[in-house]
């Protein structure tokens, strides 16, 4: 049985003890879009294309619920001179929040044009459509979860096509 939140910042606090459902089955479909992406290995100790990107609501919440929970501190590193890095880059440029990382960086080395510089190959490329059919299932995905914890009346079921 879901639990009746009064409001949607009550489920997006990190640390909230209300999990509400819905929000758990998003997480689930999150994921299902994630395990699409062909597995790269990335080269230790780069961080080349770890610069600021975008994240859906979603992945946002998913973020902060594991930056609280393991207690991490976002970083101000660059890149090169000028030039913001994720906040997530450690100084010895690993990635903080891995297992939770967005989909822009799950799709970096993986994507036709998103191709790593350095001779490190995925098992397989997607083409730039692929990409824009994941992203837009994210986007899509994270809009609806969060209409429908807003206004019940607005959402229809959601699944990834």
């Amino acid at each position: 049985m879901a639990v009746r939140v009064p409001c949607l910042q009550a489920i997006l606090q990190p640390g909230c003890e209300i999990m509400d459902d819905r929000l758990q089955n998003a997480f689930s479909l999150l994921r299902k879009i994630y395990a699409r992406i062909p597995e790269f290995k990335c080269r230790p100790s780069c961080g080349k294309c770890c610069g600021p990107h975008a994240w859906s609501k979603l992945e946002e919440n998913s973020i902060s619920r594991y930056v609280q929970e393991h207690k991490i501190q976002p970083q101000k590193g660059f890149l090169e001179p000028g030039i913001p890095g994720c906040p997530y880059l450690s100084a010895d440029k690993r990635c903080l929040i891995f297992p939770v990382r967005p989909l822009i960086c799950r799709l970096y080395g993986v994507v036709e044009n998103l191709r790593c510089p350095f001779p490190i190959k995925p098992r397989r490329i997607l083409s730039r459509k692929d990409a824009y059919r994941l992203t837009n299932q994210v986007v899509e995905l994270s809009g609806k979860i969060f209409a429908k914890i807003q206004n019940e009346d607005s959402f229809q079921e959601w699944k990834p096509a």
